[in-house]
This record gives C-alpha cells, structure tokens and sequence, in this order.
C-alpha cells in the first residue's frame, strides 16, 4: 500500500493509475465441488500503453491437433488421462524486476483513506488478472519450473520442440506425458502408476510431479479428463477413447435455428437425416453471392458472420464431416443470399439430426511398429477461378487433422490444383511426425511416404514437370 504523495511521485516519473474491476461468474462452474460463483478482482488493462507498461503478451497454448494427437496416443497405449487446474494461475506468476504497476483501491475498501483523509492506492506485487502481459508472466516462470531438473527444484520434464506447450519425460518402464491449455493440464501416464482413484505412486514419474506441484504451486486435481474447451472426452469400456462435442452442436442449433427459419424467404426445406450438411448447388450459390454487388443488410450480414463463427469451433475441433460446407460458407458470410441462409439452414439441421458425431481413437494391437500408420489425403477441385484443397492427417487410422480451404492463387490445371493440395498435406505430414517421434522416441526414416493422391498425372510431374501442361490441354 503506497500513500498519495508517493503515487504523485510516482506519476511524475511516468506511471500511471488504473481502475480496479470486479468480475463475477454468471454461471457456476460445475467443476467446483463447492458449486460457489467464481468472483474475481481484476485490474483495468485497457489504458496499458505498448512499450510503456508492457512489452510481450504473447502466451502459446496446447493447440486443438496436438490436444487429438495425446487423446490418440492414450487410446493406442493404454494410458490413463487426468486434468489439473492451476488455482488463479496468473497470481502465481512474477514480474519482471522493475516491472511495476498501480492500481486504485477496490470500491468499498475498509482502508481505502489514511489518518489525513488522502486515498491510498495498490502497488501490484504479482502479475493481476487484466494486465496485458499477465499471462506472459505467468507462463515464464511456470514453463521453465517445468523443465528445469529436480535437482534444482524443478520438474525436470522435456519440451517439445514440434509443441512448446506439450512436455514429456520417459524411462524404459514408465512414461509421462503433459499438454498444458493456460492453467489447465492434461496429464497422461500409465495405469500402474496411481491407484483406482487417481492417488499417484510414489516412485512413478506422475507421483513425482504431483508432489513437486503441490510443493511449488497451487492447484486442484479434476479427476479422469471428461471435457476440456466444452470438447467432451470419454474412455470406453474396450480402450478407445471417443472426443465429441454433443452439448456445443445442440446449443448451436437452438441458437439460430429460429433465426434461420425467420430468415428463409419460404417454407424451411425438408432436410433428412441422411443428407449431407448441404445441397448440390452450393458451390454454384457460394459463387453467386461472391459476384453479387447489391448491398446487404446489416442484420443479414451479422446473422452470416455470428452463424460462420460459432460453427468454425465446431468444425475445427471434432466434426470434419462438415469442413467442406463450411469452408465454402465462409467464403461469402459478408454477402449473404437467400440461397446462402438455405445452405445454412442445411447446415444447422445436419448437426440438429447427428449433435453426437464425433472422433474415436482405437487402442493399438498386437504387431503394429512405433512410427507406422502416419497418412494423408489430400484431393482438390479446379475450378475456373480459386479452387478447394481438402486433406486429411489420418495416425493410427484415427483422424487428427483436416482442413477444406480455398486455394490462393489460381490453378491453371488440375495438376497444378492437385498439387497445391498435397503440398500443403505434406506440411502438415511432416510436422506431425516430428511431434509423432518426440512422443514415441523413435528415429525419423529418411524419406517421407505418407500423401496418398488421386491424380496419377500428379505422381508423374516431380520426374516431368512439363507433363502436366500436355495432359491437362
């Protein structure tokens, strides 16, 4: 606590005060054991000044492929998956040494005044929640804890350089694996290595860390992992490991169902549960409504952008059956149609017919060989103008990545489509079998065979590259 005549001297040097913010939960978080509301003082970061009072805020987190890559990898070698949550993670964290900020008092403060009726005001000895750079801070000091050794203090795990946010450690008889989303971890280690209901084993590498993380940070154990980002995880009774997310899709549907049905032009189309999310003329109504030049309405345009945004975490995180409608959607959100809000309506009643579609991971058998079954298919479309790239990472014949994307540049054939689309597979193949040989210790084979394609002229083109231009004339 700092008087106001420090502060004014303070002030004059350049620092500034900031406002005091309360936040309370409107929900009560169900994973609380005490069902409270989560409140929470935060200070007001919004007048922060780059280069003044911060300079970094960038906070890399798990990403949503290698979040499907570790589900993947526990249903294939049978090991059991546990969340943690860091207690008010960012409070944790530290300043940098000369780092410092001010805050005014809380409202309603009982010592909000000194003796001589002047307000005191709050000099920040920890990172706050609504600092620009809190999260930075944060995960500074925790990430290196994580790897520093034991025997100096730390956990003595190893980063993953496919993943900063994925660390691992390993020995001939045990293994264990972490993914850590802001304060939410996601721990992965073999059966024997706690008991029936989740207490660690001493000796194991799990029973080691929980102990240097009750020892050196605040957390709370979750349980087995049953949902994290509103993705819901289940461990079936064979081993395999389903990922869905049934609650989000039926919250989307009542969400702009009636705002979807109020914006048709007629009477809504029947739409069967064995249809696709869309019609056969969508690509044909996309591209109309891209050379439409008439002005829309606001309103419209707000419905199309708010549906497109919703449905993209749907998309990308568990349900790449509907990549290809959406992709194509996404192209014309700003000119929305009447045929564009009809395939949209396609599109909700798909996911309104099967909100329980999701991905399975099946646990390994018998023979298999670590570093096998790494694949992608890639497949592409030549259009006149942009075409569309789809492919799909397939590892243990369990889907972990997809996209459905429109080409940058334009295609002056189908080969050069076709190639547009495996290239962008062959990024994405060799950077999962980097994260892929980190977690499985296994040496990198020299040459990669993992594109699967449909374009025999494709094959032949490395060999021939004029080949393309006399196939395709």
């Amino acid at each position: 606590m700092e008087e106001e005549s420090e502060a004014c001297i303070y002030k004059s040097v350049g620092h500034r005060l900031f406002a005091t913010v309360f936040f309370l939960a409107q929900e009560v978080y169900t994973t609380k054991r005490t069902g409270k509301r989560k409140a929470r003082i935060c200070m007001d970061g919004s007048g922060q000044t780059f280069g003044v009072d911060y300079n970094q805020t960038f906070q890399s987190v798990l990403r949503m492929d290698t979040l499907r890559v570790l589900l993947s990898l526990a249903a294939r070698r049978g090991l059991r998956m546990r969340r943690r949550d860091l207690v008010a993670a960012f409070l944790q964290g530290c300043l940098e040494h000369g780092e410092i900020a001010f805050m005014y008092q809380p409202a309603g403060h009982v010592h909000a005044f000194d003796k001589r009726g002047k307000p005191k005001i709050c000099v920040l000895l920890k990172p706050l929640y609504g600092m620009k750079q809190a999260g930075r801070r944060f995960q500074r000091d925790f990430y290196y804890w994580l790897t520093r050794p034991r025997a100096e203090g730390g956990a003595g795990l190893i980063q993953s350089q496919a993943d900063l946010s994925v660390f691992y450690y390993r020995t001939e008889h045990d293994e264990f694996l972490l993914g850590v989303y802001v304060d939410d971890l996601i721990m992965l280690y073999p059966p024997e290595a706690a008991d029936d209901d989740g207490t660690p084993v001493e000796d194991s590498i799990y029973g080691r860390f929980i102990a240097d993380m009750d020892k050196n940070w605040k957390s709370e154990d979750e349980g087995e992992l049953s949902d994290i980002l509103n993705i819901q995880v289940t461990r079936r009774h064979d081993g395999s490991v389903h990922v869905s997310q049934e609650q989000y899709a039926r919250r989307f549907v009542e969400q702009f169902h009636e705002k979807l049905i109020g914006r048709l032009r007629g009477p809504p189309p029947v739409r069967h549960a064995n249809m696709p999310p869309h019609t056969p003329q969508i690509a044909e109504r996309v591209l109309a409504a891209c050379d439409d030049t008439t002005e829309r309405d606001p309103a419209d345009v707000h419905l199309s952008q708010c549906f497109c945004g919703v449905a993209s975490y749907l998309v990308t995180n568990t349900r790449c059956d509907g990549a290809l409608a959406f992709g194509l959607l996404c192209r014309c959100m700003a000119k929305p149609t009447d045929d564009i809000f009809e395939e949209m309506f396609c599109f909700l009643e798909y996911f309104r017919h099967h909100p329980h579609i999701g991905l399975t991971y099946e646990p390994g058998r018998d023979g298999e060989r670590e570093g096998d079954d790494l694949v992608a298919m890639s497949d592409a479309s030549w259009e006149t103008r942009k075409s569309t790239s789809g492919w799909i990472v397939l590892m243990w014949q369990a889907t972990v990545h997809w996209r459905s994307v429109q080409q940058p540049s334009i295609a002056l054939s189908s080969c050069q489509s076709e190639i547009m689309a495996a290239s962008e597979a062959t990024k994405d193949v060799l950077s999962y079998r980097r994260l892929k040989a980190e977690l499985e210790s296994y040496v990198l084979p020299p040459r990669l065979d993992g594109v699967v394609t449909d374009s025999p002229t494709q094959l032949l083109t490395p060999s021939n590259p004029r080949l393309a231009v006399f196939l395709n004339t």
